[in-house]
Order: C-alpha cells, then sequence, then structure tokens
C-alpha cells in the first residue's frame, strides 16, 4: 500500500466527486475522454485551439504541476533544489500551495538514486504552453539542460503539468493531463495532498481510486521544505 491517508479526501471535491470505485480501464481511459469526467473532472471541455486554451476564458486557471529531483545543483540538495523552485513558480503563479515531500524509488529507469517528489497547485493566467515554456525556464535555471540528459534518467529538477484546468490537450510536446498522471503514486499522493484542502471540482475520489490500485512503489513521506 502506497503512503496516503485516504481518510483526508472525504468530498474535497464537492460536486465532482463519483464517489464510487474506478477500474483499472477507467484510469487509464479517463485521459482519452472515453467515460465522462473520467479524467477527474465534472464537466471536461477538450481544447479550443492548438495552444489548448480558450481564447475566451479570461480568469487564471487552476493548475497542478509535480516536481521531482535526484540531483543535486551547485550547493543545492535536492530538498533546497525544491524549496527554491517553489519560490520561483510562485513568480506566475498565484495563490501557490505545496504539498509534503516525498522520496521515491526510481520508476522506468531504476539505476539511479531515489527523487524527492512534491507537488504545487495554484492558479496561472496564460495558455497551457506558456505554463510549459515557464515551467522549463525554471528548470535551466536550476541546471536542467534537456538536450544532454537521457529520458527517465537523473536531473536536478523536473517539473511537469499534471493537470491545466479541465483541458485536454493531445499534441506531441504536451498532453493534458499529464499522460503518465494515473500510474504514479509519487504523483498522486502529493497531489490528493494538496487536492484534499481544495474548493476546485476535481474528482479527487478518481484518482485515490487510482492510487489503491498501484503497487507500492516506494514512496515515503521526507517531510517539508
Amino acid at each position: 500500500m502506497n503512503c496516503f491517508d485516504f481518510t483526508r479526501i472525504g468530498n474535497a471535491s464537492g460536486s465532482g466527486s463519483s464517489g464510487g470505485g474506478v477500474s483499472d480501464d477507467g484510469c487509464r481511459a479517463g485521459f482519452n475522454g472515453d467515460r465522462p469526467g473520467g479524467d477527474g473532472f465534472s464537466g471536461v471541455v477538450a481544447a479550443d485551439s492548438p495552444s489548448g486554451f480558450s481564447p475566451n476564458r479570461a480568469a487564471p486557471t487552476f493548475v497542478v504541476l509535480g516536481l521531482g529531483s535526484n540531483r543535486s545543483f551547485g550547493l543545492l540538495s535536492s530538498a533546497e533544489i525544491l524549496r527554491d523552485a517553489c519560490a520561483q513558480l510562485s513568480g506566475r503563479i498565484s495563490s501557490l500551495r505545496r504539498s509534503s515531500v516525498y522520496r521515491t524509488r526510481a520508476m522506468y529507469y531504476t539505476a539511479q538514486d531515489d527523487f524527492y517528489n512534491m507537488a504545487v497547485a495554484g492558479f496561472f493566467d496564460g495558455t497551457p504552453y506558456e505554463l510549459l515554456d515557464f515551467i522549463h525556464q525554471v528548470e535551466a535555471r536550476f541546471g536542467r539542460n534537456r538536450t544532454a540528459e537521457f529520458r527517465n534518467g537523473p536531473r536536478p529538477l523536473d517539473v511537469d503539468i499534471e493537470l491545466f484546468g479541465s483541458v485536454r490537450l493531445n499534441e506531441p510536446d504536451l498532453q493534458l493531463p499529464h499522460p503518465r498522471l494515473t500510474e504514479r503514486a509519487f504523483v498522486l499522493i502529493p497531489m490528493l495532498e494538496i487536492l484534499a484542502e481544495s474548493a476546485e471540482s476535481i474528482d479527487t475520489e478518481f484518482y485515490a481510486a487510482c492510487l489503491r490500485k498501484l503497487p507500492d512503489q516506494g514512496v515515503r513521506l521526507s517531510g517539508g521544505i
């Protein structure tokens, strides 16, 4: 069992909560629009334009980001990188909320150090691609070089867009919600920690049900930053 207190979820998602079980296929299908609200939102709509953003939407968008680090940068440890990255992200993401930090066994490419992972959520005034460009800038400030690294290898900072409001997007360089969100306990656990206190209409029970179906992936609470 992955380390998450499911009793904290309750009805945090408000009217968006399904309150029912979700099958393995349901967790996967939700990201292809195969079931209503299956990607964790009630009333999810596809993006109106290739940018993944409706030009008629004036209000800032609620976003969830996943952060990870397993390599130092200069004198900064992974935990310090996450701390300072949150400060950088708060420059464009308002009302930023941070989860605890979790130590996680590396997935996919396992011959590397454990990762330190967390999630943040807040409101972004811009398009998904503007957010993507911004987080790439933040990663670069902490030494990430995407051209020199290999897929799923060690890095000082990795920032992923997990959710961008209710937008669904399937472009070669950006998919929303993140296509591997429901298979990653190191994202689901800190994300659910934040959403347990959120008033946003996100189906937390859907994501909690997906988490329950995952094997223990070695996600352990490390503390705060």
